[in-house]
């Protein structure tokens, strides 16, 4: 259930009336709030009215009924509690009220009342107390012991709640999240019980294992840990100064990185020239020994003639022996070819320093021909790198000139985005006031809402308000129809009493009655006493007669008493002969046993007459007593006749001196009765008692009262009957005043509702133009932000999608940017490559002129020696000529 509304009013130190409407966005807005307040400022009394109003009871105090009631405040004589709340079932008021007699502070409490109403409809539902708490209990799901151990827990309550068992919680819980969720949260807390209950067995042990310390040690410790926090302080420092040390460490090896990086790169390079080292040694080389090209070539012309002139030495000396002896042979043959040889020789001598010439020259045309091919070689090697590069540095031209028009692409969208700069560092700002008008939006359209249920409210409101105007009218006019009326009776009864109140009338009749009675009395009294002294008379002469009967009768039963006794002791002689009489004839057997000169056993006689047969006959004796009990009866019987006659007589002696007495008495109070009548009617009444003619003055005073008492009976019977006209249309009058007392407070309730209603409404229009100030307020400000960035209609419906556009275009800036610093780097990776090879390019084409320089001076040096040797020898070969002079010189030899 959600309590929406509370209203009571003299509730303990509250006096007067309160209202407390939690559907306030001041209570709403956030969900929770507290009643806060110095004591006694009535914090529990408004929880006291919450309970009041559903149950009639709080958890101070017991019910409060007709015999007491500790929650009024004082000096007041009315109070209530009302509440508004609704749960599953629908939306109800409970309303509990009760007030003093006539609602003053002194009179006496009266019974309370209790209802429950439809908040929506205003139908009451039901009225009376115990059918109302089975209401609340079935729409709420609690009773007041439920309410009050989980909703709200009163002072000290909440410790019983806590600790109440399974048993008692169960039901509460059950009721208000249901037998399933419980059964889960059951679960869970016996899952969470057990594992506190775990944590706490641990913590328990470990506590065990815990010594406590004592107060040296607690200061060592205290002291230890000042110095701790010295050395903490210190440390710190020193941290920093590490941290410091560590980023200028960490700087230091960022930029050994770099060096390192570098050194890679001079390596490389370092390789590079390492690798070129032993071509460009050789290039070195070569340079310094093409001076002495030609002189190597001689130098090694000649050492190849030695070396074959060697060999050939060694192996001639192997053939020595055998040419040796050959040459004894052929020294003959020799000397024949001496001539032959000399002649050889000669020509050999004449042509081998010529040979030797073309040799020297063909040797420095062959030595031109390796720096020559060295140079080519290194000629076309640059050119090919030099190629290479030219390509790789066009294309390097090529890729830099797509990327810096990339850039510069990417620029112009930066420079024509660059208003999304701002997104950076303001998108997060924006969202946020997005996010807070939207929220401010959503209120307004609630408070809207709730504005429209309001006017419709308000439209029902001022509907039962003129409804209750209307009432109110026809109330009024019939109360004013009774009061028409009632003037009408008032001038008729005024009218009939003739200028007197009808108390006088009252009192005249009244007078006119007692008058009445005590003429009555004094008529009746009157005639009581003439009849009572007839009566006297009557009873004198009646005792007189009475009196002579009764000395007569006296007389007779006198002489009747002495017959009788004389009669009865005669019976009782005749009663005992007779008794005798029988006795003796009943003593047959004992006579029987009786001897003569014996004494009799019953009278101790010797002598025994019956026993010799005389025995009495009862006969004649009998018939005696029988004669003389008729005798007897008879007498006996005027002797009861005469008592009875006598005792007729003297209870009527009794009775005439009673009735003599009683007349007496009579004539006493009929004396008394006139003379108190002849006192109180009044002096007027010309009578005594003692008047002869006191019946015919009485019958004279009796007849004018009687037409006065007629006339006042008349009077005050038709004023009783108007009077009784004029207390119908009195307590009609009070009913309809009463009815229009309620019709008015009615309808003030219905205006001071529509009056609430209305300042409802205007607080909630209010409370819109507020929330709506706040959301122009908020979107001009927001429009001011994102106009900026070229955002112009700022719609609420399209926040989201602008929020999603804006962080789009952030996102798209921060790429660019990103992608601008890539494209940066790579330009500026690339400008430093063509830079790099353009040096590359230019040492090489420089190195190139340089061989190519050289190759065309040796170019021209061969040449020279070409046509130098073609000058001398032509064409000829000087191996092949000195192979045909020595084959000659052989031949001759």
């Amino acid at each position: 259930m959600r309590i929406l509304q509370v209203r009571f009013k003299n509730l303990n130190s509250l006096v007067g009336e309160w209202q407390i409407d939690l559907t306030h966005p001041a209570f709403a807005a956030d969900g929770i709030f507290a009643i806060t307040g110095p004591t006694g400022a009535g914090k529990t009394t408004i929880l006291d009215a919450i309970c009041l109003a559903l149950y009639g009871r709080t958890p101070r105090l017991n019910k409060v009924t007709k015999s007491g009631n500790e929650i009024m405040s004082r000096q007041t004589g009315v109070c209530f509690a009302e509440v508004t709340f609704e749960s599953q079932a629908g939306r109800y008021r409970c309303h509990w009220s009760q007030h003093r007699a006539r609602k003053k502070p002194g009179g006496e409490l009266q019974p309370p009342k209790h209802e429950i109403t439809d908040a929506d409809s205003g139908q009451v539902l039901e009225t009376k107390i115990l059918e109302v708490a089975k209401k609340i209990e079935k729409t709420t799901g609690m009773d007041f012991e439920r309410f009050t151990r989980s909703m709200l827990l009163a002072q000290g309550g909440f410790d019983t709640f806590l600790k109440a068992d399974s048993g008692d919680r169960a039901p509460i819980l059950e009721q208000i999240t249901g037998t399933e969720i419980y059964s889960r949260i059951s679960m869970r807390v016996h899952e969470r019980r057990s594992e506190e209950r775990n944590r706490l067995n641990t913590l328990e042990a470990e506590l065990d294992g815990i010594h406590l310390l004592s107060e040296e040690d607690e200061q060592q410790l205290t002291t230890s840990l000042e110095q701790k926090s010295h050395q903490d302080a210190e440390l710190n420092q020193q941290i920093s100064h590490q941290n410091q040390a560590i980023t200028w460490l960490d700087g230091i090896a960022r930029l050994e990185k770099e060096s390192k990086q570098l050194g890679q790169q001079k390596d490389d390079l370092q390789t590079q020239l390492d690798a070129f080292a032993p071509e460009q040694e050789k290039l070195r080389l070569a340079s310094q020994a093409l001076e002495l090209a030609g002189d190597y070539s001689t130098l090694t012309s000649v050492r190849s003639g030695q070396e074959v002139d060697r060999c050939n030495l060694a192996e001639r000396q192997k053939s020595l022996p055998v040419h040796e002896a050959a040459a004894k042979q052929a020294e003959e043959a020799m000397k024949t070819a001496t001539e032959q040889l000399e002649i050889k020789k000669m020509e050999q001598q004449k042509a081998l320093p010529v040979i030797r010439k073309v040799r020297e020259l063909d040797l420095k045309v062959a030595e031109k021909d390796t720096p020559i091919n060295a140079a080519t070689t290194t000629i076309a090697g640059y050119k090919t790198s030099i190629e290479v590069l030219r390509t790789q540095q066009n294309e390097d031209y090529a890729d830099l000139k797509g990327k810096r028009k990339t850039l510069e692409n990417l620029l112009q969208q930066l420079e024509k985005t660059k208003a999304d700069k701002g997104l950076v560092e303001n998108l997060t700002g924006i969202c946020g006031r997005f996010e807070v008008l939207q929220t401010i939006h959503r209120q307004l359209i609630n408070k809207f809402e709730e504005i429209s249920q309001t006017e419709g409210q308000l439209q029902e409101i001022s509907r039962c308000w003129q409804e209750q105007l209307t009432t109110l009218a026809e109330k009024k006019c019939s109360q004013e129809g009774i009061q028409a009326v009632l003037a009408e009776k008032r001038s008729e009864i005024n009218s009939l009493l003739e200028d007197k109140e009808l108390a006088d009338w009252r009192k005249s009749l009244s007078l006119l009655t007692t008058q009445k009675e005590l003429l009555v009395k004094a008529t009746e009294a009157t005639q009581s006493l003439l009849k009572s002294k007839q009566t006297l008379d009557d009873l004198r002469s009646r005792k007189a007669t009475l009196n002579v009967e009764e000395s007569t009768l006296t007389e007779k039963l006198k002489d009747q008493t002495e017959k009788l006794a004389s009669l009865e002791k005669e019976i009782g002689l005749l009663e005992i002969q007779l008794t005798l009489l029988k006795k003796i004839e009943g003593l047959e057997e004992a006579r029987h046993q009786l001897q003569d000169g014996e004494p009799c056993p019953l009278c101790g006689a010797k002598e025994h007459p019956f026993a010799e047969g005389n025995i009495p006959l009862p006969d004649e004796t009998q018939q005696y007593l029988g004669t003389g009990r008729a005798d007897l009866k008879a007498v006996a019987d005027t002797v009861s006749d005469l008592k009875v006659k006598l005792a007729q007589v003297a209870k009527d002696l009794e009775q005439v001196a009673s009735g003599q007495k009683e007349q007496a008495e009579n004539i006493d109070e009929a004396n008394h009765l006139i003379a108190q009548a002849c006192l109180d009617l009044p002096p007027d009444f010309e009578w005594a008692v003692s008047d002869p003619d006191l019946g015919v003055k009485l019958k004279g005073l009796k007849d004018e009262n009687h037409q006065a008492l007629e006339h006042a009976t008349q009077v005050v019977q038709t004023a009783e009957s108007v009077e009784k006209a004029l207390n119908t249309l009195r307590e009609s009058l009070e009913k309809a005043k009463e009815l229009v007392v309620e019709a008015e407070r009615e309808t003030q309730a219905a205006a001071h509702k529509k009056d609430l209603a209305g300042q409802f409404l205007k607080r909630l229009k209010k409370e819109a133009e507020g929330l709506q100030s706040q959301q122009e307020e908020s979107r001009r400000i927001l429009k001011e932000d994102v106009q900026a960035f070229g955002v112009e209609a700022l719609s609420v419906n399209l926040l989201d999608q602008i929020q999603e556009q804006l962080t789009a275009r952030r996102d798209q800036w921060m790429a660019r940017q990103n992608e601008k610093a890539e494209l940066d780097q790579k330009i500026a990776a690339l400008d430093l490559q063509t830079r790099h090879k353009a040096e590359q390019i230019q040492n090489s084409d420089s190195e190139l002129k340089q061989q190519q320089e050289l190759r065309d001076g040796l170019l021209r040096e061969r040449k020279a020696l070409e046509l130098e040797r073609q000058d001398i020898y032509g064409d000829k070969n000087p191996d092949d000529e000195e192979v045909h002079l020595s084959s000659a010189i052989d031949s001759a030899d």
